[in-house]
């Protein structure tokens, strides 16, 4: 049968904002999409050949010419599944939208007039009406109707809950009779026997004598050969009741049939059940989960038919035995394919009977009868315990309504009980207690009543939402394959829904601007119901909605959350850490008093405090406090606190092996590890009494597949976003497609979002942290991308300020920097709030008082964190080089640039963090970017702290000093006070000594009379020297305080010197950077800064000069000291980067052979760097 497939073509509207435009084709008074008839259809349609046909008929470029190249043009997003029609014709629409270049073909062809393009229009999505539509396409605009209840007796609801709880806290077990295979033609015990019969010549009189008979007469092989094959032994395949059966989900299927037929279905669909085919195969049994045969199995000749089998069944089958009667005892056991009056069944519930006359769960028997034909056998069956469930209309009503097309296909080939057993089952298969027991109240309460019993999550997945009440569809839709919502990963954060019913109530809460508001924080103003309302529209929003729409919907039909008193402030630990006030985190986490639960969210106490316990590196604590949390949940209940409390412990093991706390012993943390391995996530979860949604939500958190799965995703679009940050190096390209970056910030927003909410402790793991680095890589490369690249990202979001705040790492900050040229940095909203962060972080640092003068004292609470807790530590060091190098990149106003280095100074000298040599790297680099806007009051407060006793002093001198000298250009800002400071320093004997020789960078800062005081310590200091007399001439003429010039006596030692080992220098091998290759590095280094000198100071004509050059043989020495005489036959160019200093350049610029020898030599061998080199200098 032939199959139609339908294009809707969409591109972005060019005059109204979010919209789109359709393209329609006019035939007569009717319009249509784009439509083709094709021969294959379901998993073999050939998506490339119907895309051909589409750039085919609309004469689409494949192509665009930039610079005169060609790139290649492709849709803007991939083709969609929009819907299908099952009535005649069968079709197909997919949903397509068009680039740029693909829009203007279609308007350029529309505006030549001719006859092909007259009937091809553009219309706007509002002009899209289902009136003026093509018969057979109509169906695109159908909406689906309401659900109808079905309507079963009170007593049989109630069993079928009972049957469908069982199945979601796992305690389900299925027992297959024969009835089960008759549809795979496997005749039934009775019709097995009468054959067997036939082949005796004895007269028999009891039936069940037959199997004994035959087995005495003829023997025990030809017994189990013509068992076999009256079965039809391998002959036979599943049918779709053993796959029904299966999939349900059972935890146990345990069957009298002796065929593989579940073993098919098992191995098919590669689900892990154990198959139990004799009692030795208890034991080795792999899984939770079992089909067991109970009366054996041909391939092992241990089949149970006669009499004396079934008698010595007990003794035969002992562990078997038992395994059926522990669940009977502990199970809930559901029949399927046993008749009234099937022996079989009979033997069961004898071997069972005393357990059955126990107060325990009854076991259910379904018949494929209907009820009329049984109610004397329902009588008989409830006095030996069993409850019988026959087959009502209902589960005809409900089955056509949730039935799909694989459904129809199956019941095909089953006989009338079959096709009842089948509809039964899926019933059971579909049917949701909370559905079933919202259908009574309006669409607001079934909203309420189906997320309340989230309310402990702070966010709920998205593949749990988009199949719960009242998002998904209850029955099987007309004209879609699936009756789930759909969360749109091309336009993150919407949920696509068929339900009209909540779409026709959400569009009711729309305020005046077209938004639906919720309440971040309660309102005690407004009724209980509005508060319920408002909590679970703020759960949807921090999960990841926000905004709900039609599914497969041409209309730009979107329902928006808007929290309202949003910018209100929390003081729980959680809210306290995202705004950076540790100071008052920690009092918090220290003060009963001091503690109050979330004011956006309704968490456990226990859970803010354990989470606050970890972001401030007491993970000792935060255990405890999860213990804490343990025993309350028990007390009241609270099962999802319960194991989040577990899974948060689990979490904390990596972290307590890798990190010390000073203030606990190794035993202490080893008894805590050792809690932390003998729990069991998986048996306390199999174990708590919670709803099945509940149970898979808490199941993808305890198995981390959120992240697994986004991760996956921003994975694959990574891959793509390098591919165009890298072609769109080239002048001429240009492509066509999905926002690749939005949809990894949609990935990794859900991810860590989900980890937030939830106070989940996933984020302070490694594998997190990869996912952070994609990201931040991601919206990097997007930022510094060609213009020309549709989605190129002009300011970035502040979410990932304050990610990159929270999990970066500033040596991978400043490579990825480097790596993407990133010169400055521009957020969406400004940079204020990050600021004001970074204020916040430096306020929690320190103590400020003014009672008597302004001091600045550390905070004892937090002084003691650092000491004790290697984590914490860890914490606040990463997080301050963060925000310096974030900031140094942003563009700041100057009083918020003096504000932070105020505060700044405040927090590094009462914070013993920051006391080793690498600590001020970055906040160096800061400096150096604002030294500029940097006040003269707060400059003399950094030049003091510089000189702080308790910190590596030495490695912050030259940096600060750089910077103030050369980008500044100010000298002899400081004066007697600050002389003072420096002599105290360098005298007294700290933990960080500072010699006067490492001061020496301060010269030229000093006021005339220090520079004069300096200088004769430094004499004195040079004289008293034996060692390292020439680094301090290096030093002193590096910053400026002595020159050959005029402190010849001094340098005239360190000149010889250099002429002296130039005798054995090193033959270096000169690299095409112009570096040198080599282990020892010290003989060039002091040969170049001579060389530098020798430039410099015009020392060409000077002794030493000479030496150096009748020493040094090497083509490229004899060139540099004196370059007027040298042939230029061999001349290299990559010389030039070796000696690049602009006052060596400025002297070789003069040299007329030179230049020709360069343009000859850059003529020859390329060299972008010499070339750039040589023209900008």
């Amino acid at each position: 049968m032939n199959h139609l497939s339908i294009a809707i073509i969409r591109t972005k509207s060019l005059t109204i904002k979010a919209h789109f435009d359709y393209l329609i084709i006019e035939e007569g008074n009717k319009i249509k999409f784009f439509e083709t008839v094709n021969i294959a259809i379901g998993g073999s349609f050939d998506f490339s050949s119907f895309k051909k046909q589409i750039i085919q008929y609309f004469n689409l470029p494949q192509t665009i010419e930039i610079d005169g190249t060609l790139s290649p043009v492709d849709f803007e997003n991939p083709p969609t599944l929009f819907k299908s029609s099952p009535r005649d014709p069968e079709a197909t629409a997919y949903l397509y939208e068009f680039s740029a270049p693909q829009r203007d073909a279609i308007i350029l062809g529309q505006q030549s007039n001719s006859d092909y393009w007259k009937n091809i229009k553009w219309i706007p999505e509002a002009d899209l009406n289902s009136n003026q539509w093509i018969a057979h396409q109509s169906y695109l605009f159908e909406r689906e109707s309401p659900f109808n209840p079905p309507k079963f007796s009170n007593e049989y609801r109630a069993s079928i809950k009972k049957i469908v709880s069982a199945k979601q806290t796992g305690k389900l077990v299925i027992f297959a009779g024969a009835g089960v295979s008759i549809d795979s033609n496997v005749p039934l015990w009775r019709a097995l026997v009468d054959e067997m019969k036939n082949d005796l010549s004895t007269h028999v009189t009891d039936i069940y004598d037959v199997p004994d008979l035959y087995y005495h007469s003829r023997g025990e092989k030809e017994f189990h050969e013509k068992v076999r094959e009256i079965s039809n032994y391998g002959k036979t395949k599943f049918n779709g009741v053993h796959k029904k059966i299966i999939t349900l989900n059972p935890v146990h299927v345990i069957t009298t049939n002796y065929d593989t037929h579940f073993e098919q279905v098992v191995e098919n669909l590669g689900l892990p059940f154990s198959i139990i085919r004799a009692d030795l195969d208890l034991p080795y049994s792999r899984g939770n989960s079992l089909i067991v045969k109970m009366h054996g199995d041909f391939d092992l000749r241990n089949i149970v038919l006669r009499k004396t089998e079934y008698d010595n069944y007990e003794k035969d089958f002992s562990l078997i035995l038992s395994f059926i009667r522990e669940c009977f005892a502990s199970k809930l056991i559901l029949f399927i394919g046993f008749s009234f009056t099937d022996e079989n069944l009979k033997r069961i519930l004898n071997s069972v009977k005393v357990i059955l006359e126990k107060d325990i769960q009854r076991p259910y028997l379904y018949n494929a009868s209907s009820e009329k034909d049984s109610t004397q056998m329902k009588e008989s069956l409830d006095q030996q315990g069993i409850r019988l469930l026959t087959h009502e209309s209902a589960i005809d009503d409900y089955f056509n309504q949730i039935k799909t097309s694989e459904d129809q296909e199956a019941i095909k080939e089953l006989s009338a009980k079959g096709q009842n057993t089948y509809k039964f089952l899926k019933v059971l298969e579909e049917f949701d207690p909370i559905s079933d027991s919202l259908e009574n109240l309006d669409i607001q309460n079934q909203f309420i009543k189906s997320l309340e019993r989230f309310e402990s999550f702070g966010a709920i997945p998205i593949e749990i939402l988009e199949k719960i009440t009242p998002f998904k569809l209850k029955h099987h839709p007309k004209s879609q394959h699936s009756v789930n919502a759909t969360y749109s990963h091309y336009e993150p954060f919407h949920l696509e829904t068929l339900n009209e019913e909540l779409l026709t109530y959400l569009n009711s809460r729309k305020n005046k601007e077209g938004k639906i508001d919720f309440y971040t924080y309660k309102n005690n103003s407004t009724s209980e119901q509005e508060i319920k309302i408002s909590r679970y529209l703020k759960l949807l929003y921090s999960s990841g909605i926000h905004c709900i729409k039609r599914k497969s919907d041409t209309q730009s039909y979107h329902l928006r959350l808007n929290p309202v008193n949003a910018a209100d402030e929390c003081y729980c630990t959680r809210c306290l850490f995202d705004r950076f006030e540790w100071k008052s985190l920690i009092y918090a986490l220290n003060s009963i008093n001091a503690k109050a639960l979330c004011k956006r969210d309704f968490y456990n106490e226990g859970l803010l405090t354990s989470y606050g316990f970890l972001k401030t590196g007491q993970l000792i604590k935060a255990f405890y406090a999860l213990e804490e949390v343990k025993r309350e949940s028990i007390k009241t209940a609270k099962h999802i606190d319960y194991f989040i409390a577990c899974y948060n412990q689990k979490l904390l093991k990596p972290l307590l092996a890798t990190f010390y706390e000073s203030n606990f012993s190794d035993e202490a943390k080893d008894v805590i590890i050792q809690k932390i391995d003998s729990t069991d996530l998986y048996q306390i979860l199999n174990d708590l009494p919670a709803e099945r949604d509940v149970k898979e939500c808490l199941k993808l958190i305890m198995e981390n597949k959120i992240h697994s799965s986004m991760l996956s995703n921003m994975e694959n679009e990574f891959e793509t976003v390098k591919e165009n940050y890298h072609n769109y190096q080239k002048e001429s390209y240009w492509s066509s497609g999905p926002n690749h970056w939005y949809m990894i910030q949609s990935y990794f927003f859900l991810t860590s979002s989900f980890y937030h909410q939830n106070l989940l402790f996933n984020d302070e793991n490694y594998s997190f942290s990869k996912m952070a680095s994609i990201y931040f890589e991601t919206m990097i490369a997007n930022y510094t991308i060609s213009k020309k690249y549709t989605h190129k990202i002009e300011k970035l979001p502040l979410f990932f300020g304050e990610t990159l705040i929270n999990f970066g790492y500033a040596s991978d900050i400043t490579d990825l920097f480097k790596q993407y040229r990133v010169t400055s940095l521009s957020f969406d909203g400004g940079v204020k709030s990050l600021v004001n962060e970074f204020k916040n972080f430096l306020d929690s640092g320190y103590e400020q008082t003014n009672l008597f003068g302004e001091k600045i004292n550390s905070d004892p609470s937090y002084y003691s964190l650092i000491q004790n807790s290697h984590y914490f530590r860890n914490r606040i060091t990463r997080t301050f080089n963060n925000f310096s190098i974030l900031l140094l990149h942003c563009e700041l106003e100057p009083d918020d640039v003096n504000l932070v280095i105020e505060k700044t100074i405040n927090f590094l000298s009462v914070n013993p963090a920051f006391n080793a040599s690498n600590s001020h790297t970055y906040f160096s680099k800061f400096i150096n970017q604002y030294i500029n806007t940097i006040s003269e009051v707060n400059l003399q407060k950094l030049a003091f702290y510089v000189l702080s006793p308790d910190i590596w002093t030495s490695s912050l001198i030259p940096s600060f000093c750089n910077s103030l000298i050369v980008k500044t250009n100010k000298h002899r800002l400081f004066g007697e006070d600050f002389f003072q400071k420096l002599i105290r320093r360098t005298d007294e004997k700290r933990e960080w000594p500072l010699s006067l020789t490492q001061t020496i960078p301060f010269y030229v800062l000093l006021q005339p009379e220090q520079q004069k005081k300096f200088s004769m310590l430094i004499d004195t200091t040079f004289n008293n020297l034996n060692n390292s007399r020439w680094e301090v001439i290096i030093k002193a003429y590096s910053w400026k305080m002595w020159n050959p010039k005029d402190q010849p006596t001094i340098f005239e030692p360190f000149f010889n010197s250099v002429a002296q080992e130039s005798v054995s220098f090193p033959e270096y091998t000169i690299l095409e950077s112009g570096m040198p290759e080599g282990n020892d590095f010290r003989p060039w280094n002091h040969l170049y800064l001579v060389i530098q000198m020798i430039y410099s100071y015009n020392l060409f004509e000077a002794e030493f000069t000479k030496k150096l050059y009748s020493n040094l043989k090497l083509n490229m020495y004899q060139w540099i000291l004196n370059p007027g005489e040298f042939n230029y036959d061999y001349f290299e160019i990559k010389w030039l980067l070796t000696f690049s200093r602009p006052e060596i350049l400025r002297e070789l610029k003069k040299n007329q052979s030179l230049s020709r020898a360069i343009e000859s030599g850059l003529k020859k061998n390329y060299n972008p760097k010499v070339a750039e080199l040589y023209y900008s200098s």
